[in-house]
C-alpha cells in the first residue's frame, strides 16, 4: 500500500531516524561481548583497536557498517513481515506446522462464533445482559469481527489481523479492499494519509526490531559454551516482546485500513462517477450478492451493460 510524503515540518531527528540505528548497534555490541566472553578476543585486543592511531577511520567504518546493516535489514523487512504473517512457509517442517496452526485458529473462530450465538440467544438485548455476559459478548464480537473468513484464516495472529482487515471492505461494502486500495488512497485527504503513513512506519520499525532481536539470538546460538544461555534467553525474550509490540502496531494499521473504507468509500464512488448505494442495507445486500459497482466497473472483464456513469458535478470537467 503505497506511501507518500507526509505533510508538516519534521525535526532533524525524525529525518535522520537515528532510532533505527539502535538495533544494529546493540547487535554488534552483543557480538563483541560474546566474543570476549568466549575467549575469541581479549580485552587487551579490543582496547588496542579502540586506542590505536586509526580511530577516525574506525569510527567512520563503524558508522558505515551500522547504516549499511540497518538498510539491509530494512530491505528484508517486507519478506520477514510476510513470514510472520504465515505466508511462504515452504521450509520442510513449517508446512505441517502452518496447517496445524491454521486448523487450530479455525476451530477457535468456530467456537467463538458458537459461544457468541448462545449468548445472543440467551440475551437478545445485550444492554439488559449481566455485566459478565455483556463483557464476554463484547470480547467475542471483537474477536469474530477481527478475523477473516474461514477459508482465509492464516496460521499466525499477525496474519489474521491483516486478513481480517482486508476482508472487511468486501464483507461489509462489497469492495475488493486490497485491489481498490491504490484508488482509495488517491481519494484520501492529507490527514488520513498522514495517519496511515505513521502507522505503516511504526509497523516497519517493529518488523526491523523483531529481525534484529532474532539475529542477536542466532549470533549467541552460534557460539559454544553454556555461558551463552543468558544472552540467548535475553535475545529470545527481546524477540518475543518485539513481536508483541508488532501485534499492537499491526492492529492500529488494520483499524485504520478498515476506517478508510468506512469513511471515504463514497469519495471513491464520486471519483469513479458511480451511483453509491441508496441505503446501508442495500449496500450490505450488494456485498452478499458478490460485490459493489466499483468491482463491476474496475475488475470484471465485461462490465454490466446496465451500469451507467453519473454526470460530473457542475464546474468539473467530465
Amino acid at each position: 500500500m503505497g506511501e507518500v510524503e507526509t505533510t508538516g515540518a519534521e525535526s532533524l531527528w525524525e529525518k535522520l531516524d537515528l532510532v533505527r540505528l539502535v538495533p544494529p548497534l546493540a547487535f554488534f555490541l552483543v557480538g563483541a561481548v560474546l566474543l570476549l566472553a568466549a575467549g575469541v578476543a581479549s580485552g587487551e585486543d579490543l582496547l588496542r583497536v579502540l586506542t590505536g592511531p586509526n580511530q577516525t577511520g574506525l569510527a567512520l567504518a563503524t558508522v558505515a557498517i551500522l547504516i549499511i546493516s540497518g538498510l539491509a535489514v530494512r530491505a528484508l523487512s517486507g519478506g520477514v513481515l510476510r513470514a510472520l504473517e504465515g505466508y511462504d512457509w515452504n521450509v520442510p517442517g513449517f508446512g505441517l506446522l502452518g496447517r496445524v496452526l491454521t486448523h487450530r485458529n479455525q476451530n477457535q473462530l468456530q467456537r467463538a462464533r458458537k459461544r457468541l450465538s448462545e449468548l445472543l440467544a440467551q440475551y437478545p438485548d445485550p444492554a439488559a445482559a449481566p455485566p459478565e455476559a455483556a463483557a464476554e459478548m463484547a470480547k467475542l464480537q471483537g474477536r469474530v469481527a477481527a478475523m477473516p473468513r474461514d477459508h482465509r484464516v492464516l496460521p499466525t495472529r499477525l496474519g489474521n489481523i491483516f486478513r481480517g482487515a482486508e476482508d472487511h471492505p468486501f464483507d461489509r461494502y462489497g469492495i475488493a479492499g486490497v485491489r481498490a486500495w491504490p484508488l482509495l488512497w488517491l481519494c484520501l485527504p492529507p490527514h488520513a494519509r498522514t495517519a496511515i503513513n505513521a502507522a505503516r512506519q511504526d509497523l516497519d520499525r517493529g518488523t526491523e526490531w523483531v529481525t534484529w532481536a532474532a539475529l542477536v539470538a542466532l549470533w549467541a546460538f552460534a557460539l559454544p559454551g553454556y555461558w551463552a544461555a543468558l544472552p540467548v534467553g535475553l535475545a529470545v525474550l527481546g524477540a518475543f516482546l518485539c513481536y508483541r509490540r508488532l501485534l499492537g502496531s499491526a492492529s492500529v494499521f488494520a483499524l485504520l485500513f478498515r476506517s478508510m473504507y468506512d469513511l471515504y468509500r463514497f469519495d471513491l464512488y464520486a471519483r469513479l462517477r458511480l451511483a453509491p448505494p441508496a441505503s446501508p442495507y442495500l449496500e450490505w445486500e450488494a456485498a452478499q450478492r458478490g460485490g459493489s459497482p466499483i468491482n463491476e466497473v474496475l475488475f470484471s472483464q465485461v462490465p454490466d451493460p446496465k451500469q451507467a456513469f453519473r454526470p460530473p458535478p457542475e464546474g468539473e470537467a467530465g
